[in-house]
């Protein structure tokens, strides 16, 4: 009871730092949040179903808060940016979709998938068509930096996408598995960033400057991420705990773990894996071992070695609100219980 009622606190402390760290632009984003829900007018029924689904399950709204925040710190705030900030967010929920159909997912944040809302070939279809509006709207205003930019992210996704399936339940390296989440989670963070600076008029080396930042930013993120599906609370996630491994991604803290003398009970198990579905006590001694054989140690090193990063190259940034809640989020991303 102890020990639920100090996770509860920790939570609440973690949920007024995020809502600290978006003071500074909760303006646009509550505009940003308008735009997304007026997205859903004139849509089909399955797609306008399925966008409320995931509207009405909340969300961080990263994406956008790194998008905001950056050209806050580096430019001049206007409707571009607000425009790249709903686009930003709009692929990240049809990426969601896809991969939600591409994992078996059955739940999100506590509640049913699209998947599981539509069946898995609408929900398909719906994440295209997500990603379509938002080239329509983006061609409207004719901003072919930004196209362009996005453009180069979504073909990245995919990309990182069918790398993880190659080697899923395979002997994947640390290397492997940077390239893979590379593509799935930072290439969007740092393409959040960067388009926060092109929108606002920064110049080219502030650019950079948030390109690498949001780069960081998504790799820590990720690892985070995988981290919780290991060991973190599912009353907190809202989904069970061990879905990678299930899914036969080989996250790094599994990779690491596997590579250290006695991972041998650990390999064998995984191998159990490919053949059935693991049971809850399967999952739970994998998780042990994993831990045992320093995996959780050492990926939450290396969360924090890119956080780190991240907030280091903000040193070149002019002193800001802006600039010191991005720091602020860097730290949050690798605190985080959800």
């Amino acid at each position: 009871m102890k020990q639920m009622q100090t996770i509860e606190k920790e939570q609440a402390e973690q949920e007024q730092l995020l809502e600290h760290i978006k003071a500074s632009v909760a303006g646009q984003l509550a505009e940003v949040e308008l735009r997304l829900e007026r997205a859903q007018e004139g849509a089909p029924p399955a797609a306008a179903r399925a966008y409320r689904h995931m509207l009405q399950g909340g969300g961080k709204r990263l994406r956008p808060l790194v998008l905001l925040l950056g050209a806050e710190a580096t430019g001049e705030y206007n409707g571009r940016v607000l425009q790249a900030a709903v686009a930003a967010e709009q692929v990240h929920l049809a990426s969601v979709i896809h991969d939600d159909v591409v994992d078996n997912t059955r739940s999100r944040r506590g509640r049913d998938s699209v998947r599981m809302l539509l069946g898995d070939r609408q929900a398909v279809l719906v994440g295209d068509y997500l990603v379509a509006q938002i080239y329509r709207q983006l061609a409207a205003q004719d901003d072919s930096r930004v196209v362009s930019v996005l453009t180069e992210t979504i073909v990245q996704m995919c990309l990182g996408a069918l790398q993880e399936m190659q080697w899923r339940y395979q002997a994947a390296t640390e290397p492997d598995y940077l390239r893979a989440i590379s593509a799935k989670t930072a290439v969007l963070m740092q393409a959040s960033a960067q388009l926060g600076a092109i929108c606002a008029g920064a110049v080219p080396r502030m650019e950079q400057v948030l390109e690498r930042y949001g780069y960081d930013l998504g790799i820590a993120f990720q690892i985070r991420d995988d981290l919780l599906d290991l060991y973190g609370d599912p009353a907190i996630l809202g989904k069970p705990i061990g879905q990678d491994l299930q899914a036969g991604q080989l996250t790094l803290p599994i990779i690491h773990a596997l590579q250290q003398p006695g991972a041998d009970p650990l390999q064998e198990l995984i191998e159990q894996f490919i053949v059935q579905r693991p049971e809850p006590e399967q999952v739970a001694q994998a998780t042990e071992l994993i831990e045992r054989l320093g995996g959780r140690e050492y990926a939450e090193h290396r969360a924090r070695h890119h956080a780190d990063q991240a907030q280091a190259v903000l040193a070149e940034l002019r002193e800001s609100p802006a600039r010191d809640a991005l720091s602020r989020l860097a730290e949050y991303v690798v605190e985080r219980r959800h």
